[in-house]
């Protein structure tokens, strides 16, 4: 067995990502899940609503990974009866 800097053959380097792409999932946490999957729409969804109500700076907080993150551990804590 050897170890090589790169790898010359597309189907392996195509194997190797996808093996790469599995353990980074899997290893990823379940705040950072949720974040991707409910805390930026739940962001996105609060944006605009407050831009409807005359809040200017609220388009920022679709980029805002705190609030993003605080709408995501909420989601997580909320009881499943409570959920949209």
């Amino acid at each position: 067995m050897s170890i090589v800097k790169r790898i010359r053959s597309h189907f392996l380097a195509n194997v190797v990502i996808a093996i790469a792409k599995k353990l980074w999932n899997a290893m990823e946490s379940k705040v950072a899940r949720l974040m991707g999957d409910v805390g930026q729409v739940l962001a996105r969804r609060l944006s605009r609503i407050a831009q409807r109500w005359g809040n200017k700076s609220s388009c920022y907080w679709e980029a805002d990974l705190s609030f993003v993150q605080y709408l995501a551990v909420s989601h997580m804590n909320t009881p499943a009866i409570f959920k949209l």
